[in-house]
C-alpha cells in the first residue's frame, strides 16, 4: 500500500511534463527543449520589435477624439518587411525552433514504450533532421545540406529497426547512433545561431523597442496621474510597473547574453552525451554532471542578479544597458 502511495505521489509531481525521463538521453532532451523555448522568446521579441513599436505608436496616437480616425486601413500599413537580412534572421529563428524539436523528439523516443509512440517520435526526430537542411541552406545561402543523404538514410534505418521489434537494446543502439551522427551538425547549427545572436544587433533592437514602449507608457501615466481622481494606490502600482519596464530595458543585453550561454551549454552537453555514449556509458558521471549544469542554468535563466555576480566586470552604456564581461 505504501508503495502505491509513493507511485501516485511521483506521478503527481511529474504531471504536466512531456514524460518522465527514462535515461540521461531523455533528461538531456527535455531540459534542452525547455531552455530553447527561452531562447525562442528572445528571438520572437527581436523579430516583432518593429511591429511592437508601430502598434504602440498607433495606440498612443489614436486616442480621445482622434480615435475616431482609426480604421483597418491604418493597420494595413503595418507590413512585415522581407529583406534578405530578415530572411536570414527568420532561418536562424526556425533553426532554433528545430533544435528544440530535435531535443524533444530525442526525449520522446527514449521514453516511448509502445510501437505507436516509437513511430511518432521517430517521425518527429527524422522530420527535425531534414528540416535542419532547408534552414541551413537559407542561413549559408548555399545548396549544401547540414545532414547529408547517407547520414539521414543511416539514421532512418536505425529508427526502422526499433519499430519492427520493440527491444530496449535496439532502442539504445539506435539512440546512440542518432546522437553520434547528429553531434557535429548540432554543434554547427548552435554556432550559427550563436553568431546571429552576437552580430545581428538583437540586444540593440530589443532595447530600443522596450525603451520606446516605456516612454509611451510614461506619457500615458503622466496624463492619467494628473487627474484629481487618480488614487495613490493606483499611482504606486503604476510606478512599480513602469520601474519593471525600465528594468527590462537595462537587461536587454543580458537576456541575449543568457541566450548565447544557453546554446553553448546545450552544445557542450550534447558533446558530453555523444562522448559518453561512444564510450558505452549511458548513465556516466560526466553526463549526469553536464545535465545537472543544464538544469541549473534553465532554473536560473532569468536571474540576472546571479549572472551579474558571476561577471568579472559589469559595464553600462550611455542608455544604462548592462553587459556582463565574463
Amino acid at each position: 500500500m505504501k508503495r502505491a502511495i509513493i507511485v501516485v505521489s511521483v506521478l503527481l509531481v511529474v504531471a504536466g511534463c512531456v514524460s518522465t525521463p527514462t535515461s540521461q538521453i531523455a533528461a538531456f532532451g527535455e531540459s534542452s527543449a525547455a531552455l530553447i523555448e527561452k531562447v525562442d522568446a528572445v528571438m520572437v521579441e527581436f523579430n516583432q520589435a518593429t511591429i511592437e513599436r508601430e502598434l504602440t505608436n498607433y495606440a498612443a496616437t489614436y486616442k480621445g477624439t482622434f480615435a475616431k480616425q482609426f480604421s483597418t486601413e491604418q493597420l494595413a500599413k503595418i507590413i512585415k518587411p522581407i529583406s534578405p537580412e530578415q530572411q536570414h534572421s527568420l532561418a536562424i529563428y526556425r533553426a532554433n525552433k528545430t533544435l528544440g524539436d530535435y531535443a524533444l523528439a530525442l526525449a520522446e523516443l527514449d521514453s516511448a514504450n509502445s510501437r505507436g509512440d516509437i513511430d511518432l517520435a521517430s517521425a518527429n526526430l527524422y522530420g527535425a533532421l531534414t528540416s535542419f537542411n532547408s534552414q541551413y541552406k537559407a542561413i549559408k545561402n548555399s545548396d549544401k545540406d547540414l545532414f547529408e543523404a547517407e547520414k539521414l538514410a543511416s539514421v532512418q534505418s536505425y529508427m526502422s529497426a526499433i519499430t519492427t521489434a520493440i527491444v530496449a537494446e535496439k532502442k539504445r543502439n539506435a539512440l546512440k547512433h542518432i546522437v553520434l551522427t547528429a553531434n557535429p551538425s548540432i554543434a554547427l547549427i548552435c554556432d550559427e545561431i550563436i553568431a546571429q545572436l552576437q552580430h545581428a544587433g538583437l540586444a540593440d533592437g530589443i532595447a530600443a523597442s522596450r525603451q520606446y514602449i516605456l516612454e509611451e507608457q510614461v506619457v500615458e501615466y503622466k496624463l492619467l496621474a494628473a487627474k484629481k481622481s487618480s488614487k495613490l494606490t493606483w499611482r504606486t502600482k503604476e510606478m512599480k510597473r513602469l520601474w519593471q519596464l525600465r528594468q527590462q530595458v537595462i537587461s536587454a543585453n543580458l537576456v541575449v547574453q543568457q541566450s548565447i550561454k544557453a546554446l553553448l551549454t546545450i552544445k557542450e552537453t550534447h558533446q558530453v552525451l555523444s562522448d559518453e555514449l561512444s564510450a558505452g556509458r549511458v548513465d556516466g558521471a560526466n553526463i549526469i554532471s553536464a545535465i545537472g549544469r543544464l538544469n541549473e542554468f534553465n532554473k536560473h535563466y532569468y536571474d540576472f542578479e546571479q549572472m551579474l555576480m558571476s561577471c568579472t566586470q559589469v559595464t553600462q552604456n550611455v542608455r544604462g544597458i548592462l553587459s556582463c564581461e565574463p
